[in-house]
């Protein structure tokens, strides 16, 4: 076997196994070694066809090393995103059997690896629990494609990012911060619980999701 095709396929591995272990803790260090290996497939394929180092061979590794790459962010985004989908069928079958404290207990813990997001908008009397099935950070004026514990999918731009919620406008932020505000923000997040566990319709009436008592102080 020629020796060039060896190197070229033990380096890959190398890459291969290097991006795996630092995709953990080190994104950035992750894509840049996916595109060095990128790189180097482009090369490598652009051989077969060009002779190596000459001006055709240049453009067709660049070339190709851009259609690889974007190949494999559209398979990154649509691969992660059908998987925190499938997270999102898993925990909301998980919340009709769990005791529904014990389920928003588990929701904040898990908050690091699978972000959950409160949508309250009072303009259209909805509150959700809900995930980002991109999984990227809120950003002020940017749109969230958001699926939510009642199996509604959400298109939300974002206007305000709050971490100390006060319930006038429509926001988004964690389940945690909306949860341990003040009681009337844990009443409203444990009666949309307990509806969803009793199969209610339109759980997410803010109005429908808060006890009397609540709303009349």
């Amino acid at each position: 076997m020629d020796f060039a095709v060896i190197f070229f396929w033990t380096f890959s591995c190398v890459v291969i196994f290097l991006c795996l272990k630092s995709s953990i803790n080190n994104q950035e260090k992750m894509q840049s070694l996916l595109f060095i290996f990128l790189l180097l497939t482009g090369g490598y394929l652009s051989s077969h066809i060009f002779n190596t180092g000459s001006g055709k061979w240049l453009f067709t590794t660049i070339v190709i090393t851009f259609l690889l790459n974007t190949a494999f962010i559209f398979l990154f985004i649509f691969t992660k995103a059908y998987f925190f989908s499938q997270h999102v069928n898993k925990m909301r079958e998980k919340a009709k059997q769990t005791n529904y404290l014990d389920f928003i207990s588990c929701l904040i813990k898990l908050h690091k690896k699978y972000p959950v997001y409160v949508l309250y908008a009072p303009s259209e009397n909805t509150v959700e629990i809900c995930y980002n099935i991109f999984n990227v950070n809120p950003v002020i004026g940017k749109k969230l494609y958001l699926k939510t514990l009642s199996n509604r999918h959400i298109r939300f731009t974002v206007k305000n990012i709050i971490l100390l919620p006060a319930l006038n406008d429509d926001f988004i932020c964690t389940l945690e911060s909306f949860y341990n505000n003040i009681d009337e923000t844990k009443d409203i997040i444990d009666n949309y619980i307990r509806k969803i566990q009793d199969n209610q319709q339109l759980p997410w009436l803010i109005n429908n999701a808060v006890p009397t008592d609540t709303k009349e102080k």
